[in-house]
């Protein structure tokens, strides 16, 4: 007894896969070695995402170092009477000023390690800097409402500046640690490329437009933490406190 066994074998044709090859960026001539060595490397154009969180970070920094500078005088000493020139509002001393004053510090660039981890694990960088920005201004809300004279006479004026210097060095570790890294993400070549200027025949070198941006970016936080203190500190003799803080508020 023979058993025959027809085995039917159904070739389906394989398709091979196939090599994309990753196009240059923009698809525009790299420069070779010897060019690397020779020609100008130049900055290539800043995106404008770019520019603005460069105008961002200097309006976050103005209204940073503009409230902060106030709270040494602040803190320390009374209300000026007519005679007085000192400013001051709580009459604290010395002592609580400057502890209050470096404790804000510490904690402002302690948070940043939390803003970080949430970017990372979690929300993403432009989600937790809208999210720090809105805390931000909650803090610099509660600020602005606890420095009113009516808020200094009845004596919310100190519990309310603990309770906003707590949420906006909350809020400013969110923006801190993930903003920089947000701009350079708006730059998108990877690669040198050849580029003809005025007959001259130039790199554009993601390097260098990096080291741009980026020296534009501190320069922002450099002219807003300087230029805050001008138009803040003066008028304290002039107005009460809650007009200085205003005027960050609104630059944030």
């Amino acid at each position: 007894m023979s058993i025959t066994e027809d085995i039917e074998v159904s070739t389906v044709g394989a398709v091979e896969p196939k090599i994309i090859e990753q196009p240059d960026d923009f698809n525009e001539p790299e420069p070779t070695a010897e060019e690397l060595s020779t020609l100008e490397h130049i900055s290539d154009h800043i995106p404008l995402a770019a520019w603005l969180i460069v105008v961002c970070e200097f309006c976050e920094r103005f209204a940073f170092y503009g409230l902060s500078g106030l709270w040494q005088n602040y803190i320390q000493f009374p209300l000026p009477t007519k005679n007085e020139t000192q400013p001051g509002a709580l009459d604290r001393g010395q002592q609580t000023a400057t502890a209050l004053t470096m404790f804000f510090r510490f904690f402002a660039y302690i948070t940043p390690i939390a803003g970080a981890i949430l970017a990372d694990q979690l929300w993403g960088k432009y989600k937790t800097i809208m999210i720090s920005c809105a805390i931000y201004m909650i803090g610099l809300v509660v600020l602005l409402l606890t420095s009113i004279p009516p808020a200094i006479d009845k004596g919310i004026a100190f519990p309310g500046l603990i309770v906003a210097m707590i949420i906006i060095g909350t809020g400013t570790g969110g923006v801190k640690s993930n903003v920089s890294p947000l701009m350079a993400e708006q730059y998108s070549r990877t690669k040198p490329i050849i580029t003809v200027i005025k007959g001259k025949r130039k790199i554009i070198d993601p390097s260098v437009t990096m080291q741009s941006m980026f020296n534009w970016f501190y320069w922002a936080i450099n002219i807003g933490s300087a230029s805050s203190n001008n138009p803040n500190l003066f008028p304290q003799n002039l107005t009460n406190y809650y007009t200085n803080v205003f005027n960050p508020n609104v630059n944030a």
